[in-house]
């Protein structure tokens, strides 16, 4: 479902160079909103860099839980291996016996 709403040009225009994608705008506004302020260019702009900041943190969370998981599946394989190597099986047969 589309979002609608209306946001003042001022507030567009305070955000030179910035994505002016109306989806984008409108979760500005909400969010300053929200916080109960009124939407005025220099808050707009304030907003949006808050937004840019927690996007940056969210994605570096996102790189170190790739990389953890990344290192979960190396250690599951290691493990798969030793498993194999003990019992000359492979993981499907050592699997089907313990009923997974």
């Amino acid at each position: 479902m589309a979002r609608t709403g209306t946001v003042n040009l001022s507030s567009i225009a305070a955000l030179d160079g910035m994505p002016l994608n109306p989806d984008y705008l409108l979760r500005v506004k909400e969010r300053i909103v929200a916080r109960g302020a009124e939407e005025t260019p220099s808050e707009f702009r304030e907003e949006s860099a808050a937004m840019t900041y927690e996007a940056m943190d969210r994605m570096e969370r996102a790189k170190g839980l790739r990389a953890a998981g990344k290192a979960l599946i190396n250690e599951a394989n290691t493990e798969t291996g030793e498993a194999e190597a003990l019992t000359n099986k492979s993981a499907a047969a050592i699997s089907r016996r313990m009923g997974l």
